[in-house]
């Protein structure tokens, strides 16, 4: 026997097991699901075992499969409370909202007293619409546990839209107590101010904010959106994660009830510029989101890439199943790094988020081949000054018409389409935008 063959260590299963947790729990998922799917071809059949491999498999990305495995432990051990309730999380982050109810609704009654199990329901009834009976799931996670911040905020966007203002914003000043160091509380807590005119109190708030985080991207933005202070050209890179990361997996139910347009809008303006013939083109969602515009590019598309900076609204376009590549990572550093090229580009409601514009246009002029068509969408100032944009009250600019041509024939761009749409409502109105389309003119190519 060699010396390495001795001091090998042979662990039991159970043991294998507990290196397994104990890696999981360190978040080196990769290693404990390979334990784990090792161990199951020992013991397949074990309830516990499943269930430990199906969260990582859902950590991994591969939310079908661990359905399937938790399907199987509860099935195997229906009392089992946080098996059901996990379930219900996998099935609430694959937007299967039903069953992801009847799954805590099945966890809730195995185990009444759990204010996480309230609170999940709480939020997949928010995700539903069905707001009194997410105000009553989380009402009495609250009655369970009266420290549960995120149960605070989630109470708080329930009452929001129930047009219930002073009380929401009594429960986002409780989330922001209780949760300091998440931006979303903060922000919801002054939005709700505002709504209620009381923009001094407003002010207050994210005074409080920037003491206890100076230099919080959040708070600095929306200070320069509500009061004009040290107005940036561009939304920070940490605004920007900080507003859609946590916003991913409500983000596909919230823009429905704003009658958002701007894929379908986008979709129309290219069809009609590139004719019914024109398939199998290279095609770029840039800031792609959730993947909204993908059903509309699909068929066109030989090849069809993402770009976005939020890493949680990527992993929602990833289950579309609709892009060929999908990547996390800013845009204008993108655009200027790549070597690839592409036959159109599309940016819906993205460059709402610039000020200035030239630097992302040369960046999209330096990725389209010859000929290659750019349509996006902007928000419109219709009273646009000589600077060409402003940053609104909402933390999104607007750009006037005139800036937005100026700015593309800069970029070595030629018009083809720069109409009015209402992209989406806010607070019930509509906003108003440009939906246009724009050609890099032929000649060659850049050098590869």
């Amino acid at each position: 026997m060699s010396g390495d063959e001795a001091d090998r260590v042979v662990l039991t299963p159970e043991q294998a097991l507990e290196v397994a947790v104990d890696l999981h729990r360190q978040g080196r998922v990769l290693e404990a699901a390979e334990i784990y799917r090792n161990l199951l071809t020992l013991r397949p059949d074990d309830p516990g075992l499943l269930h430990f491999y199906a969260v990582a498999a859902h950590q991994l990305g591969h939310s079908a499969d661990a359905i399937l495995l938790l399907d199987q432990v509860v099935a195997a051990r229906p009392e089992w409370a946080d098996a059901h309730n996990n379930l219900g999380n996998v099935l609430k982050e694959s937007q299967r909202l039903e069953e992801a109810a009847a799954s805590y609704e099945r966890a809730i009654a195995l185990r009444p007293d759990e204010a996480d199990f309230h609170s999940n329901l709480g939020v997949v009834f928010k995700r539903l619409d069905r707001l009194e009976e997410a105000e009553r799931s989380l009402r009495r996670a609250l009655a369970l546990r009266s420290d549960h911040g995120a149960a605070f905020h989630n109470l708080g966007a329930v009452l929001f839209r129930m047009d219930r203002i002073d009380e929401a914003a009594a429960a986002f000043r409780e989330a922001v107590r209780l949760s300091p160091g998440r931006a979303a509380p903060w922000r919801h807590l002054a939005a709700s101010l505002a709504r209620a005119g009381r923009m001094d109190d407003v002010r207050a708030v994210f005074d409080q904010w920037l003491a206890f985080e100076p230099d919080n991207p959040s708070a600095l933005h929306m200070v320069a959106a509500l009061f004009g202070d040290q107005v940036p050209e561009r939304a920070s890179d940490g605004f920007v994660r900080a507003l859609f990361d946590p916003y991913s997996g409500d983000f596909d139910a919230h823009i429905a009830r704003l009658e958002y347009r701007a894929p379908d809008l986008i979709a129309a303006a290219l069809d009609r510029a590139l004719g019914p013939e024109r398939c199998g083109l290279d095609i770029l969602d840039a800031g792609v989101g959730t993947g909204l515009c993908g059903p509309n590019l699909r068929p066109r598309a030989r090849r069809l890439v993402g770009v976005d900076l939020s890493g949680g609204m990527i992993a929602r376009a990833q289950a579309r199943g609709l892009y060929d590549r999908l990547e996390v990572a800013e845009l204008t550093q993108w655009l200027a790094a790549t070597e690839e090229t592409f036959d159109a580009a599309v940016s819906a409601d993205t460059l709402c988020y610039f000020g200035v514009l030239e630097g992302v246009l040369s960046g999209f002029a330096r990725v389209l081949r010859p000929g290659g068509l750019l349509a996006f969408t902007v928000e419109h100032w219709m009273d646009g000054d000589d600077r060409g944009w402003r940053l609104q009250p909402n933390g999104r600019y607007a750009h006037a018409e005139a800036y937005v041509r100026f700015a593309l024939a800069g970029s070595g761009f030629v018009i083809r389409v720069s109409e009015p749409a209402v992209l989406r409502l806010e607070g019930g109105q509509p906003v108003a935008g440009l939906v246009v389309v724009a050609a890099r003119p032929e000649g060659p190519s850049r050098t590869q």
